[in-house]
């Protein structure tokens, strides 16, 4: 490997440190899975965007990838991946990390 790197060009090592710096970003990105175990479960999708101001982007249920409809309930065993503003993310966990407020899902489902 080092080899390799060596032989690079300036614009491909520039390269190369945009990738590595482009997956530390998404690994802060992964890193920003909500962990509905803390008070997320039985919360409508909705419900979740509104408290933390991101966007619901895709959840694991059961080993199999879902696309949330609005309406989709999130299960205690789900593994929940949003989508934030950048720099917003370990406060949109911070958020979902919260119990609900008592205000939100109220005879919504």
């Amino acid at each position: 490997m080092k080899r390799y790197i060596l032989n690079l060009t300036d614009d491909e090592r520039a390269d190369l440190v945009s990738a590595v710096r482009a997956t530390e970003r998404l690994q802060r990105l992964v890193d920003g899975l909500l962990d509905v175990a803390r008070g997320q479960a039985d919360r409508i999708v909705t419900d979740l965007e509104a408290t933390t101001g991101a966007r619901v982007a895709f959840l694991i249920r059961f080993g199999t990838g879902v696309l949330p409809e609005p309406k989709t309930v999130i299960q205690a065993s789900d593994q929940v991946y949003v989508a934030a503003v950048s720099g917003r993310v370990a406060e949109a966990v911070a958020v979902a990390a919260l119990p609900p407020p008592a205000d939100l899902g109220e005879g919504g489902h």
